[in-house]
Parts: structure tokens; sequence; C-alpha cells
């Protein structure tokens, strides 16, 4: 198995880090995944130069990303994502060759909040490119809707209300939005990749527009000229640096005038 993630903040990071702990420690070795496979987007492209070398080297791809901005990608995903539509674009020029992710299966999971018109673009582009070059989707896509308006849907069970922390009634999705949609996200894959031997030859469960289809395609020179600034993965989130260095020039504005007077008089 190889993971792959792009995260803005730190969120999706952590997030598909914890279903990585699940699924090892529930492992029945029908399949493997080392940590060292848990990757940014951008580090699987600076670790492989061509999807088809992704192929022969793992079965089973597992992708967790938002959005950001017009439906782009992360910071640490664009490179990824920009050897996907490459790829894509290869294939629709010689659709004879051989999709460089045929025999492969894939699952995904999309973080985002529907109060934005691009809600899920890249989430949704990405598994619609993997599937256009020849992985088969394990589950369908999970979208977890952030939206501090939302509430979750009536049929949630007392158990997971219980975990949370909080009884029946309607708990915010801020609060509850990210846990319960990627438990069941690990659920489902977890029971996927003990079939996935024999799942592999079998048609998907559906196709890329469940849940949804609605997203912003970019092409390679939206890739290219977007977000050309890099997001570590480690390291404090990238919020925290903004309003680091909003309180250091504030710091610089209110004391500048002393310093000025103490040079002078200098």
């Amino acid at each position: 198995m190889l993971v792959v993630y792009g995260s803005e903040t730190g969120n999706v990071r952590r997030g598909i880090h914890e279903c990585v702990r699940q699924w090892q420690s529930k492992c029945d070795g029908s399949y493997s995944l080392a940590t060292e496979n848990v990757m940014s987007g951008n580090d699987v492209a600076k670790e492989f130069s061509t999807l088809a070398e992704v192929a022969q080297q793992f079965d089973v791809l597992i992708v967790a990303t938002s959005s950001f901005g017009e439906g782009d990608p992360p910071a640490n995903f664009k490179n990824f994502l920009l050897m996907l539509v490459r790829a894509a674009n290869a294939a629709a020029k010689k659709p004879e060759r051989v999709v460089p992710l045929s025999g492969m299966q894939h699952a995904l999971i999309g973080y985002g909040q529907s109060i934005y018109p691009t809600f899920m673009s890249c989430p949704r582009y990405t598994d619609k490119l993997l599937e256009q070059l020849g992985s088969r989707r394990m589950v369908k896509r999970v979208e977890c809707d952030e939206g501090p308006d939302e509430t979750i849907r009536a049929g949630t069970d007392d158990e997971t209300f219980t975990a949370m922390g909080s009884g029946p009634g309607g708990v915010p999705r801020d609060v509850v939005g990210r846990s319960v949609a990627r438990q069941q996200f690990s659920a489902a894959v977890q029971a996927a990749l003990c079939k996935a031997t024999e799942s592999a030859s079998l048609p998907p469960p559906c196709d890329w527009t469940q849940p949804g289809a609605a997203l912003v395609e970019k092409s390679i020179f939206d890739l290219l000229v977007a977000r050309p600034e890099t997001v570590t993965d480690e390291g404090a989130p990238q919020w925290l640096k903004y309003v680091l260095v909003a309180l250091f020039a504030s710091a610089v504005t209110h004391y500048m005038p002393t310093i000025v007077e103490q040079l002078q008089q200098l």
C-alpha cells in the first residue's frame, strides 16, 4: 500500500496517519503498510518519476486531500496531481497505450466545507483521474463536510455520539465531521483491504461521480502557475506562521518610533 496526502494546515495529514495506525493494528496479514510509505503528494512525485513506477511497486493507493482556493490542490499535493494530469493527457493522445495504473486499486477521502463553491474539487478530480488512468475504486469516496452549520444526519448511532462525548440531538459538524467520516472511511477501507486480492478483477462499487461530481478541472498550466510556494509537512501549521508574522509586524510598528528616537539621540 502507498498512502498519499495533501494537507494545507495539517488536519488531513494527522487524520490519515490515524487511519494508518488503525490499519496497521488491525492487519490480518492480507496486506502490508509500512510507515515510510505514507507520503505527501510532492514527496511521491519526487520519489517516483512516473506513475508506472508506482504501479510496479504497489497494489493499493490510498489518497487523502483537501482543496484550496479555486479548487486548487494543497501545496504539498500539487506535484502528484500534476503527475496524474500529465498521464491523463498522454493517455488521451495515445489511447492504444496501456494505462499506467492498470491493475491498481484505490480509495480516497476528501476534506472540505460545503459553504465554498469549490467544495471537494481536488479530491473529486483526483478520484476521476485515478479511475481514468486504470485504477479500480475499492470503496466509494468519503467526503468530510466540516462546515460550521452542518450537523450529523439522523441515523448516527448512539455509540458514535457516546464516543464523541456528546448525546443525540445534533452535534456540530465542525466538532465531529472529521472523526466520524474518518472512522467510516477507515472501516470501509479496512474491510476492502482484507479482500483486495479477490476484488481486484471485479467492477468498482461506483464511479467517481458518487457522492458528488461538481469540480474544477486543472490543466498543467494551472498547476504550474498556481501556489508556487511550498508547505512543509512537519513543524508549525501554516496559519501559525501567518500569526507570528503579523505579531512581528505589529511589534515593529509599535516600537519603531522609540527606536528611531533613541538612534537620533545617539
